[in-house]
């Protein structure tokens, strides 16, 4: 993974994860937009996969997403094939009425 950007914390549920923002995310092999590590509270979003402001912001609430149903157990209930599209649903009806608040992200 190559140098990390900015970071901050973001509260999912009164439990703090941080998040942040680098060059470049691979797991496995891929190359991925972002990526939640529940167990180590941490969100990262891929600057080179989200060039534009728009692009991160979906991301980061996809990854935000994944961070809540994590916290509330949800995710232990799924398979990853079923979390990921319920996530995507979620994400595509939230991103067009959610107003990201200055400062509530980084900037990249």
């Amino acid at each position: 993974m190559a140098k990390k950007k900015r970071e901050t914390i973001v509260s999912i549920m009164g439990i703090p994860f941080k998040f942040e923002y680098v060059d470049k995310i691979s797991s496995e092999g891929e190359h991925l937009a972002g990526i939640t590590h529940p167990s180590d509270r941490k969100i990262q979003v891929s600057t080179k996969d989200n060039e534009s402001a728009e692009l991160r912001e979906s991301t980061a609430l996809h990854e935000i997403i994944h961070g809540i149903l994590y916290v509330t157990g949800q995710s232990e209930l799924l398979t990853s094939e079923q979390e990921e599209s319920i996530v995507v649903a979620i994400e595509h009806g939230l991103h067009g009425i959610v107003d990201f608040k200055e400062g509530i992200l980084p900037e990249a």
